[in-house]
């Protein structure tokens, strides 16, 4: 019984991370301070939300989230803050409140007119 619940579940990971890579576009962007960010950009509608990840994350644990707000008609950016993923650091070691600053940035340049955040855990406080 084991190895076949161990089976559906790989066997459901491998379903679900084939959708996983169609339904966003990762994206880079840099920071006032030279960092450079990536991102997960869930692109329809406006306005716009940015997802921010806790200290054991990173933007693919925004995932179900963002397909739901998009689903809802939300415009969703799901950040790596410097030094998580292939995020770059830029010259301040605090700097994970540029890294939002220029995530905004992204969305208004996209034509976002209004951009929303929400943080967990670490990143609650960058968020706020």
């Amino acid at each position: 019984m084991l190895q076949f619940t161990v089976l559906v579940l790989l066997n459901l990971f491998s379903v679900s991370h084939g959708l996983f890579a169609e339904e966003f576009s990762e994206i880079s962007f840099k920071t006032d301070d030279g960092a450079t960010i990536y991102a997960n950009l869930y692109e329809t509608g406006e306005p716009a939300v940015i997802l921010a990840h806790g200290a054991i994350f990173n933007k693919e644990s925004w995932h179900v989230l963002s397909t739901a707000l998009t689903d809802d008609g939300l415009q969703v950016l799901a950040i790596d803050f410097r030094g998580y993923g292939k995020s770059k650091p830029g010259s301040r070691s605090n700097g994970m409140y540029l890294d939002l600053f220029a995530g905004i940035e992204f969305l208004s340049n996209q034509g976002a007119k209004r951009v929303s955040m929400l943080g967990a855990s670490m990143d609650g406080g960058a968020a706020s």
